[in-house]
């Protein structure tokens, strides 16, 4: 395949994604109802477990995580209502969409869903990392840093079943994959605009490798999703990242008073919480 060939593919899939003829997954009902429902201040809890209880998987999983290590110190529950009580509305809110993104990572064809696992096995060790760096960080909410990783490759989706019904691409792996690294953040970012995401989340796909974005002096999701995706690959010889202490992300994270290298130290010593949080995120 011609390096113009696969150039003109590309501007192809940004063409029709700003002519809307790109199939982007809708968001499931389930997460749209909770949301709104979250968001509406007439609605409780009461309302929002019977409508979790309407869809008995994403009961299933809020009670599972509920039930989890993540919360110890809490008696075990089957209940969706004393579930949500103990999550909190807005931590139920970004975990019933983490589980709706979770079950949209599907493609008709074997070997484009072996690329889609790769991309979700990605997701759910940054979003792993991300959930324990946001509980740590001051101002950010641990489920929703969660999600803003569980997102950060959103439009790999939309691509991979786009590149899926083109013959000669479909089966040439390499390619599929230079396709959705080049395009992922800027598809992924038309994704979350159109699930009406907010623009915190929204800056987050086209950001994932910006490693040395620097954009305000305050550190945002897009930074802790940054500085979790440098974390994950360590140890993969084959990725070619820069040092945290080189990132400007990192240092805004304020990780620690005692400098960059007590940081490293703490992001390590959190390993049993980030294989706790990768437990939630296998829903």
């Amino acid at each position: 395949m011609q390096i113009n060939t696969q150039e003109t593919i590309e501007q192809k899939i940004l063409d029709d994604c700003r002519r809307g003829n790109i199939d982007i997954p809708s968001l499931p009902d389930i997460a749209l109802q909770v949301r709104n429902a979250v968001n509406d201040p007439n609605k409780g809890i009461n309302q929002i477990a019977k409508l979790l209880e309407m869809d008995p998987n994403i009961a299933a999983r809020v009670i599972k995580i509920a039930n989890s290590s993540m919360f110890s110190g809490y008696r075990l529950t089957s209940s969706c209502m004393e579930a949500v009580a103990r999550l909190g509305l807005h931590v139920i809110q970004n975990i019933v969409i983490c589980v709706a993104v979770n079950n949209l990572f599907s493609a008709p064809n074997p070997q484009l869903q072996l690329q889609l696992k790769k991309v979700l096995d990605s997701s759910r060790r940054i979003g792993a990392i991300s959930y324990v760096i946001g509980s740590i960080v001051k101002g950010k909410q641990a489920e929703k840093a969660m999600l803003a990783g569980l997102i950060s490759q959103i439009g790999a989706l939309p691509i991979i079943n786009y590149l899926s019904r083109i013959p000669d691409i479909k089966e040439n792996s390499a390619l599929v994959s230079s396709i959705v690294k080049k395009l992922s953040g800027q598809v992924g970012r038309m994704v979350l605009e159109e699930w009406n995401f907010d623009k915190e989340l929204i800056n987050v796909p086209e950001n994932v490798d910006n490693w040395f974005r620097d954009e305000k002096p305050e550190a945002d999701y897009a930074d802790i999703i940054l500085v979790a995706n440098i974390h994950s690959m360590y140890g993969q010889s084959d990725k070619n990242i820069p040092l945290l202490i080189d990132v400007p992300a990192f240092s805004k994270l304020g990780i620690s008073k005692l400098g960059p290298q007590a940081s490293m130290e703490i992001l390590q010593e959190a390993q049993e919480d980030i294989r706790q949080a990768a437990k939630m995120l296998m829903l």
